[in-house]
């Protein structure tokens, strides 16, 4: 039976779209991808569970059908069917199968894109730290005074005395 015409395989394809479309307003850049062959079981309570999972703390979840063609993740990473695919942020991160506690990869998915995320936060708070301190350095050196100045400062001029006016003019 061709993947084209299997029923079965329809409905999943209805169903997945329905929840890529939801999911796509979800917060996390965490996508499953739960990849299959045309003689897995699509109704796989595992499969429901991590859907569910997944669902419930907004990471999106998607099933398609193995092509090593068309992706070299599932030539280069998967050993066997089906199998879990993660991605975070369009990047490949790991391949994981149902019979390995995949509720806990995923959380662990979440938790490191959350550390991805505190990490980030914490170099820009230290950049901005540091460019801060700076402009501060040159606004100092901007209102330092020279040398000269200070020694205006210490020293002030006295007057001078007008030797112009004190001068007798004779008449010719």
């Amino acid at each position: 039976m061709n993947a084209n015409t299997n029923p079965i395989r329809a409905i999943v394809d209805m169903k997945e779209a329905e929840r890529l479309q939801v999911a796509k307003g979800s917060h996390l850049p965490v996508h499953i991808c739960c990849v299959l062959d045309d003689y897995s079981d699509f109704n796989d309570p595992v499969l429901h569970e991590i859907r569910d999972h997944c669902a419930k703390n907004s990471v999106l979840f998607t099933t398609r059908l193995y092509d090593s063609y068309k992706y070299n993740c599932d030539r280069d990473y998967i050993e066997r069917l089906p199998a879990l695919h993660v991605f975070t942020r369009r990047l490949y991160m790991e391949t994981y199968y149902p019979n390995t506690r995949p509720i806990q990869h995923v959380d662990d998915a979440i938790k490191a894109y959350a550390t991805q995320l505190e990490t980030r936060r914490l170099k820009k708070q230290y950049w901005r730290k540091q460019f801060t301190s700076l402009i501060q350095w040159f606004r100092s050196l901007l209102k330092k005074k020279t040398r000269m100045e200070v020694y205006a400062e210490e020293h002030p001029v006295k007057p001078m005395r007008d030797w112009s006016s004190r001068m007798v003019m004779t008449p010719d």
